[in-house]
């Protein structure tokens, strides 16, 4: 495994060494790749396409995967299942008008249904499917290893074309290596017998091969890709014994010949042309096996490579360049063997960085940037913390200062700390150890030390100011050259700024001559030379006029404000009111380590940070950051002053190298992706659907799934973070809700009917977007339905009447009782009436008084 390692990095550095204007256009792409740590089922990338609602779909030697930008979805073939897909090896993708997705597998040939979330396989496809196209007419064409065929969707199988010339008949069952349908309704196939180009409707066709008999168009019957461009010229890839391009002329009579990916500063490469590509904006692009992906410059016939470079990120992911795709957004995606995905924007290019390449023999000393400037010729002189590059136009080190001989030294220190092209062309160089001054025209280098009155230390800060004076700032103090005496005067003996004075980190020269001095900790001191008076120190103090006395940055804008930028926040000063405003996380700058400062020509401020380049706007009320998903090499900025070149580039150092761009090629307004819904979850499972949830417009819930997970997903691919997330639930949210988390969670939903709302915005500012719904039912436990209420209801009214009955039925019942009671306590009295009667009669008397008196006499 070391062996090839060390045999790829030899191949690299062999074509790196062969194409030395190459590597510093690397970094002007962004490449982003997707690997399968990303979820990719396999890093050998065979097929790229587009569906209609803008998923990407990448066919890969293992399985078939779609990208949303968040994530990968895998479909891979199972057996015994018929809606699976056809076979796991996935060569070739389309996705057509109608918006199916077909795959070409090795063997086997499908499309995937969206209306059933399956895979309808075809007959007739126990072949290699090598590319598919489709007609205006919406028919779906495939190229084979067995020749042309046309889709029959009505039968589910592949059908041969019937061609009524045999010679022709021949020609299309030769194996198509690359199928092109063109804008004039022909086809164009690659073939090893050359190309052939098919009327559609006529079946009319002409052959284009070469002859050795008679002059050729290309000089050989191998092809292996043709294109059709916007300007009707045809593009021809040959492999014979070496690869070669040919561009004919629409009037077919002439042809151009480009040998350059053959033949590299005249080494012979063996290379393979595999894909051509025209873009949205007619540029030709080229894929090959050694040059990666290439650029055709159409005002110099000259092409660009990009390629792999092991010490950038965001470079190519290989040389090796299969497919070449551009999708709706304008993206381009690329394939490659055994090197993953990559993909990138080719009109969105923010930012160009240059850094060290030890593979290269003139390159950055080191990755560490610390300062910069232009000198009067347009090169730029970058200051690192190992020594010097002097870099032309086009970003290439044309040669390095350091003090590699250390006999001979040709600097106080390596460690570079400031820079600055004079007015006369002279460079001044601030080291760690004191000033250095170089003469291009001469290459004469001065050392500047004690018996200059200057001392050796360490110097962030060399300014002129616009009266031609140089300053030089240092850990001991502020110091200004006198030219005629070749000597430094010390503000340190100053009347007035030298009791003020310490070890410098800056200084800034306003619109009015006066000047603002950054010390270390110990503030910013506000100072008008032309009357030598100090108009006010800026401390962190109970007047919090800075919120940190440690200055890193000072600038001014148009309108005289001052920017400040401390340790812990961006301040902006008014020197009219003596009023200070501050910047934090509250307002939207994240990170308040803050670098450097500038402002552009549209009055926008670009503020270098810790973590990420930041630019507010003219208004000051919105800022955007940058990082390394836009295409920074490092996202940590060096706390040193920002360099604007003479056409207008800003040069920040960072940690990894240095970052040019230009301003003005940013722009607020932003096209707003599409968004999805891509999952559903009830208690973190997927819901299972009758068919994909993105062609779903109502969900029916369970009085058990109230708790439930939404996932929405903004199509945004170069940097799917930027996305804002905006969401109601009708019924249940009383107010929309925003986020970057593209989750929602649900819990103790009441049973009911709800609409879900969302959208998507990558500006913040602006929510003037599409606004989707899924409507959202969930059934009640059928003790809170109204029915089983009302049933409740009537049974308790029924019972209350039953009882209400019942106890009217007892209640007369009881009074029948009682009026027998009486009754019959009324015959017995009556009856004890009359016994009383029966024994107060005269006999009754008489016996009774005879029976006293005989027991008396007892």
């Amino acid at each position: 495994m070391k062996l090839l390692v060390l045999i790829f990095l030899q191949i690299v550095t062999l074509v790196i060494g062969l194409l030395p204007g190459l590597q510093a256009q690397d970094a002007s792409y962004n490449f982003k790749h997707i690997t399968p740590k990303d979820g990719l089922s396999n890093n050998t990338v065979m097929g790229i396409t587009e569906d209609k609602k803008g998923f990407i779909w990448v066919g890969t030697s293992y399985g078939l995967n779609r990208l949303d930008g968040h994530k990968v979805k895998t479909y891979l073939h199972k057996p015994g299942d018929s809606t699976s897909l056809a076979s796991n090896f996935v060569r070739s993708l389309y996705g057509d008008s109608k918006g199916r997705i077909w795959v070409g597998s090795d063997p086997g040939f499908c499309h995937f249904d969206y209306g059933r979330a399956a895979f309808v396989r075809y007959s007739g496809a126990e072949i290699n499917i090598l590319d598919i196209v489709e007609d205006l007419e919406g028919n779906i064409w495939v190229g084979t290893s067995s020749g042309l065929k046309i889709v029959d969707t009505l039968h589910h199988r592949l059908v041969d074309w019937k061609i009524k010339d045999q010679e022709l008949d021949e020609f299309i069952h030769t194996p198509i290596r690359d199928l092109h349908y063109g804008h004039d309704d022909r086809f164009y196939m690659a073939t090893a017998k050359g190309i052939i180009i098919i009327d559609r409707l006529t079946q009319a066709y002409e052959i284009i091969k070469y002859d050795e008999r008679k002059p050729s168009l290309i000089g050989s019957n191998d092809a292996w890709a043709v294109l059709l461009d916007r300007q009707n010229r045809i593009w021809v890839s040959t492999q014979s014994s070496h690869a070669t391009l040919y561009c004919i002329q629409r009037d077919k009579k002439s042809a151009e010949t480009y040998t350059y990916f053959h033949s590299q500063e005249g080494a012979f490469l063996p290379n393979t042309i595999h894909a051509l590509t025209e873009d949205d904006h007619g540029r030709i692009w080229i894929g090959s096996l050694y040059l990666g992906l290439s650029l055709f410059h159409e005002a110099n016939k000259s092409f660009t490579s990009y390629f792999y470079d092991p010490v950038v990120p965001n470079s190519f992911s290989s040389n090796h360049c299969t497919r070449i795709f551009q999708d709706s957004q304008g993206i381009i995606w690329l394939s490659a063997e055994s090197a993953n995905l990559s993909y990138f924007h080719p009109d969105q290019v923010m930012f160009h960085s240059v850094k060290r390449n030890k593979y290269k023999e003139l390159t950055l000393p080191d990755n560490f940037g610390r300062a910069a400037t232009e000198d009067l010729d347009g090169n730029y002189w970058l200051g690192t913390s190992k020594g010097i590059a002097i870099l032309n136009p086009q970003l290439d080190v044309i040669r390095t200062i350091t003090n590699a001989d250390f006999n001979h030294p040709k600097l106080h220190s390596e460690s570079i700390r400031s820079l600055l092209t004079a007015v006369d062309g002279s460079i001044w160089i601030g080291t760690s150890k004191g000033v250095n001054r170089y003469f291009p025209e001469t290459g004469k280098m001065l050392y500047y030390d004690t018996s200059h009155h200057l001392p050796l230390g360490f110097t962030p800060m060399i300014k002129q100011l616009r009266d031609g004076q140089i300053l030089i700032g240092n850990q001991f103090g502020l110091f200004a050259f006198l030219p005629a005496q070749n000597i430094f005067y010390s503000y340190a003996d100053h009347p007035v700024l030298g009791q003020h004075l310490s070890g410098m980190k800056t200084l800034m020269e306003d619109q009015h001559g006066n000047w603002w001095i950054a010390t270390f900790n110990r503030g910013l001191i506000h100072y008008d030379p032309h009357h030598e008076r100090i108009i006010t120190i800026l401390h962190a103090d109970s007047t919090k006029a800075l919120s940190n006395e440690f200055v890193q940055s000072v600038c001014e804008d148009h309108q005289g404000m001052i920017w400040i930028g401390t340790r812990d926040q961006l301040t902006r000063y008014n020197p009219k009111t003596k009023q200070s405003l501050f910047y934090g996380q509250e307002q939207g700058l994240q990170n308040p380590w803050i670098c450097g400062i500038q402002e552009d020509t549209l009055g926008r401020l670009w503020i270098g940070t810790a973590n990420g380049l930041y630019v507010l706007d003219s208004t000051r009320q919105r800022f955007q950051v940058f990082n390394e998903e836009d295409g920074l090499l490092s996202n940590q900025f060096n706390e040193q002053d920002v360099t604007q070149s003479k056409e207008g580039v800003f040069i920040y150092p960072t940690f990894q190298g240095f970052v040019f761009f230009r301003p003005e090629k940013f722009h607020w307004q932003y096209p707003q992706p599409p968004v999805y819904l891509t999952d559903f979850s009830v208690l973190n499972t997927t819901k299972l659907l009758p068919g994909s949830l993105e062609e779903t417009n109502e969900i029916t819930l369970r009085p058990s799934e109230n708790f439930f997970t939404i996932e929405m997903t903004g199509l945004h691919y170069l940097n799917p973070e930027r996305c804002v997330y905006a969401y109601l639930l009708e019924g249940f949210d009383k107010e929309w809700q925003y986020t970057t988390d593209n989750n929602v969670n649900y819990t103790n939903v009441p049973g009911g009917q709800y609409t879900f709302r969302y959208k998507v915005s990558v500006d913040p500012g602006q929510w003037d977007v599409q606004e989707k719904a899924l409507a959202i039912d969930i059934k009640t436990v059928f003790y809170k339905t109204k029915w089983f209420q009302a049933l409740v209801l009537l049974f308790i009214l029924g019972s209350l009447s039953l009882f209400y009955r019942y106890r009217m039925n007892h209640s007369r019942r009881l009074m029948l009782l009682q009026s027998r009671t009486q009754a019959l306590e009324k015959e017995k009295a009556m009856v004890m009436y009359e016994n009383l009667k029966e024994h107060l009669n005269p006999h009754f008397l008489f016996n009774s008084l005879s029976s006293l008196s005989s027991l008396i006499r007892i």
